[in-house]
């Protein structure tokens, strides 16, 4: 939960609650993206990258990878049409989305953003990118998405209930029950 303290999009976290870094989150958003960079710039530099059959059986894997993210990628932008954010804190207009990837993971731009960079790193066949790869998953899963989470509980009195429903932040796995049992709150 946050209290409000200071103007409109302020707000002072609650006791455990990760700070907002930003009236929508774009302190979260930009170590994502830092982290990203880093992950691509790192992959066709890495010195330490493998080759001969396994460097091939790497750029096949990763190429199916870097395809597959974008593919989720767009899938879960398309499902969350006008809702569609790449802040922390959801549009004034955006309703609770739980159709399409979004019954089998609460995230799966995020999920599609940490499989494009499984498989850029194994498409360059770079073990220090695919470290970082691992770095940058983490983050997602264990930083931004838990504060994301947050303002997401406090705009929609049924993402609570969704979160019990779609255990998974980010990794997909399917619903314990049909879609019926999944009903978007447009929290107004």
């Amino acid at each position: 939960m946050m209290r409000r303290a200071g103007p409109v999009g302020t707000a002072s976290p609650a006791r455990g609650a990760l700070p907002s870094l930003g009236a929508h989150g774009e302190g979260w958003v930009g170590i994502q993206t830092a982290i990203a960079i880093i992950v691509l710039a790192a992959a066709p530099l890495d010195p330490l990258g493998w080759s001969g059959p396994a460097a091939t059986v790497s750029w096949a894997l990763g190429t199916a990878g870097t395809l597959a993210g974008v593919l989720l990628f767009a899938l879960g932008a398309a499902t969350l049409g006008p809702s569609f954010s790449i802040w922390v804190t959801p549009r004034a207009d955006a309703s609770l989305v739980v159709r399409g990837p979004y019954r089998w993971t609460r995230h799966p731009i995020c999920t599609a953003q940490a499989v494009f960079g499984f498989g850029w790193a194994l498409a360059w066949a770079s073990p220090v990118a695919l470290v970082l790869a691992v770095v940058y998953a983490a983050y997602l899963d264990r930083c931004k998405l838990l504060r994301e989470e947050q303002t997401l509980i406090a705009r929609y009195p049924g993402y609570a209930a969704y979160a019990q429903e779609v255990t998974h932040r980010m990794w997909p796995i399917p619903p314990r029950r049909g879609p019926e049992t999944l009903t978007p709150d447009a929290g107004r």
